[in-house]
């Protein structure tokens, strides 16, 4: 199943994944960008084929220019980077 992590703002969200290991899909307008733990060079989303997207641990939504971020991790996230990636939000959200 699916887990939804929600950050206040956009640098707050693109900080966690930087600290954390995790590399973030190139940005177009309004559209989602992949998520992958560890070093990775993520197209922009609609150049990510069916496979492609089902391969990522994630994808990174924002809803407005500066935030909120939603980031929703797939079950083949690893785990201790999932860990980290919820306390980074419940620290962001308590700042």
């Amino acid at each position: 199943m699916n887990e939804q992590i929600h950050f206040p703002t956009e640098a707050a969200a693109q900080a966690a994944l930087k600290e954390n290991g995790f590399s973030l899909g190139t940005s177009q307008r309004d559209d989602p960008r992949g998520i992958m733990h560890g070093d990775f060079c993520i197209m922009k989303w609609r150049n990510l084929d069916a496979k492609d997207k089902e391969d990522l641990h994630g994808a990174y939504v924002r809803k407005f220019r500066d935030g909120p971020v939603t980031i929703t991790l797939k079950p083949n996230c690893p785990p201790h980077a999932a860990t980290a990636l919820r306390r980074a939000a419940a620290e962001a959200v308590a700042a």
